[in-house]
């Protein structure tokens, strides 16, 4: 079986209490389900008892009744149902096996008798060597029906005494002592250990409700936290959205101030020198002024002069271009005759310029 619990026993250290009991694994199991502690045969006392009626609340009066009867320390209770046909020498009344036990404080889940933790035998009687002494039992149609512990392997006398006592409610038998053997432990041991009776009061209306019940609590609180947590989350964006646009217009009014103070700059540097364009007109005027040459049309377009002149007074190129290049006021001079004897007057400014345009002077 794939989903069998883990099956442990607990090892008490007996020259000192004080110490916890160390767990010892007897068979791996289904990690998710909870381990079943394994209680030896020597820690338990087993009875037959019949069960008055069937179902959940029979079984609740059959435990009531072991609790009374149990000795001194055993508080804990297993009871076992017999299952299918049983010959019993009584009334053909429901039977089951009674397991008392202490339970340890280190375990708070599930307990199982050794006896039954073990592969159950069909029919007749065996001898077990188990995990504190020998146990002699007795099936019918795999139910054990009688069980006697010895710590030691038990004589033949005492074998006797064993079978006469179980005759005493089974009705005539004669099994020979067996020879002692260790029994596996089972593989389909339940994960749980619920009957069709428990499952209809775990799952009545009233448990049903209570537990939707719950989780809608549960579900109404998560979502009240999460749009709590969300509306705190908002309030904090929020504020610090409101200080990021105080911050944000205080940048965006520096950076339109800076840009502003940068255009200007670039104007500035553009243009020059204040008086590059007067300079540059002055030289013109004092190599041409004794001539009656007039200006035709004059340019100044990135910080270049072109001008165009007409009139009869000849002038000699050569002399022109060295007179207009000693003036700091102009460099790159080229003076030419064009076709209808205009002369041509092309001449860079002194700091040069570049954004500066006129024209029909």
């Amino acid at each position: 079986m794939l989903l069998t619990p883990r099956l442990f026993v607990h090892n008490q250290d007996a020259s000192n209490s004080d110490v916890a009991p160390e767990k010892r694994t007897l068979q791996g199991g289904f990690p998710a389900l909870p381990a079943v502690c394994v209680v030896p045969r020597g820690m338990c006392s087993f009875r037959r008892i019949r069960l008055v009626g069937t179902g959940r609340n029979a079984q609740k009066a059959a435990a009531l009744k072991a609790s009374k009867e149990a000795l001194p320390g055993e508080n804990g209770t297993y009871i076992a149902p017999d299952v299918g046909e049983v010959v019993r020498a009584a009334t053909p009344t429901d039977m089951a096996g009674v397991w008392n036990f202490a339970k340890s404080e280190a375990h708070q889940g599930r307990y199982m008798p050794e006896s039954l933790a073990q592969v159950p035998h069909d029919n007749g009687a065996r001898l077990v060597h188990g995990l504190s002494g020998y146990e002699g039992q007795i099936w019918i149609d795999k139910n054990l029906v009688a069980s006697r512990w010895w710590l030691n392997p038990p004589s033949a006398n005492s074998w006797d005494v064993f079978m006469r006592a179980a005759q005493d409610g089974l009705g005539a038998m004669d099994y020979p002592l067996p020879v002692a053997s260790a029994v596996p432990w089972r593989r389909d041991i339940a994960p749980f250990t619920l009957d069709p009776d428990q499952l209809a009061y775990w799952f009545s209306p009233r448990n049903l409700g209570a537990a939707v019940g719950t989780v809608l609590a549960c579900g109404f609180l998560f979502m009240g936290a999460g749009y709590l947590r969300n509306s705190l989350a908002l309030s904090k964006t929020n504020a610090a959205m409101e200080g990021l646009s105080t911050e944000t217009q205080l940048i965006l009014s520096q950076q339109r101030r800076a840009m502003a103070n940068l255009r200007y700059a670039q104007n500035y540097d553009a243009l020059g020198r204040n008086d590059t364009v007067l300079m540059g007109l002055s030289a013109l005027a004092t190599v041409l002024g004794e001539t009656d040459l007039s200006i035709e049309r004059f340019d100044i377009r990135l910080g270049q002069i072109d001008a165009r002149l007409r009139g009869e007074t000849e002038i000699s190129v050569p002399d022109v271009v060295s007179l207009l290049e000693a003036d700091p006021g102009l460099s790159s001079v080229s003076v030419t005759l064009d076709a209808q004897g205009a002369v041509l007057i092309t001449a860079d400014l002194g700091d040069g310029m570049t954004s500066f345009e006129g024209g029909g002077l």
